[in-house]
């Protein structure tokens, strides 16, 4: 499904963080974990992931509930919760491997299911009202 342009800025976060993901598994690859590496990922998850998240949790999760898409809820903030919780654990070269699988399989999950279901439920208002919310953290 062609993605409203009103959910884009969400879907260029995540352009962003599969770029993030590949920096990540090259450096996994490689063996070449350094500390530049574990900060520069521990920035992209409090500067880029958790306000990212909130954005998805605070406005388009509590209308997909309204929906009864209970279970993508459910999905969408475990996934948010582990990947926070792999931040916290960036040293470990186990950590940052999974934080990189399960980024990339939640960008793959919200593009090509969450946004679909979204773009499909919502009427126009309310995701007019939601994307309001994204423009003001450009």
């Amino acid at each position: 499904m062609k993605r409203d342009p009103r959910l884009r800025l969400l879907s260029s976060d995540h352009h962003q963080a599969l770029v993030m993901v590949r920096k990540i598994q090259n450096a996994c690859k490689s063996g070449e974990i350094d500390l530049s590496l574990i900060g520069e990922v521990r920035v992209f998850c409090m500067d880029e992931l958790k306000p990212h998240f909130a954005l998805e949790e605070n406005h388009l999760l509590p209308i997909l509930s309204k929906y009864g898409e209970h279970n993508l809820v459910a999905r969408t903030l475990s996934e948010h919760e582990q990947m926070m919780n792999l931040a916290t654990h960036l040293e470990q070269k186990s950590a940052l491997q999974q934080l990189s699988v399960l980024l990339k399989q939640h960008v793959k999950f919200e593009e090509q299911v969450l946004f679909d279901i979204i773009q499909k439920k919502f009427s126009g208002a309310e995701l007019n009202r939601v994307c309001s919310h994204f423009a003001n953290i450009e």
